[in-house]
């Protein structure tokens, strides 16, 4: 197990080849293997029956995965809906751009003169008056 500490899927792996034993895992046992793979943080949350003084770390191990799966989703989640508020909010400023580009090509505006006003560059004033097929 340490030599594959590293590579979570490895471990789970070599758990589930070996279930019989680690289905009745000593605690002593579980919590050296816990140092030794850096992983002191599994003992959170786990609870012990006191009467064996064994634990299934098959049983944990699928329970931290489960964990690391949901709280991985919250995160993408979360990221996604910030990504996605991002590129809305850019989106929504490209469109009243265009608006506004149209609105004064309509009043015969140059594209150099628009730019100007909006202040911005002659290429984006361009690029999104050719969007608008008015070009």
């Amino acid at each position: 197990m340490i030599k594959y500490r590293q590579k979570k899927e490895r471990i789970l792996e070599y758990v589930e080849a070996n279930r019989s034993y680690f289905q009745r895992l000593n605690i002593d046992t579980y919590q050296a293997l816990s140092v030794f793979l850096n992983s002191e943080k599994w003992l959170e949350g786990i609870s012990v029956p006191e009467e064996k003084g064994e634990m299934d770390m098959c049983k944990a191990l699928e329970d931290i995965y489960e964990d690391g799966k949901a709280d991985g989703y919250e995160n993408g989640k979360a990221d996604g809906k910030e990504e996605g508020l991002k590129e809305g909010i850019k989106e929504g400023k490209t469109e009243v751009l265009k608006e506004k580009i149209f609105k004064k090509l309509q009043k015969g505006k140059s594209l150099e003169t628009i730019a100007e006003e909006l202040e911005e560059s002659v290429e984006t004033v361009s690029r999104l008056a050719k969007e608008l097929s008015v070009l």
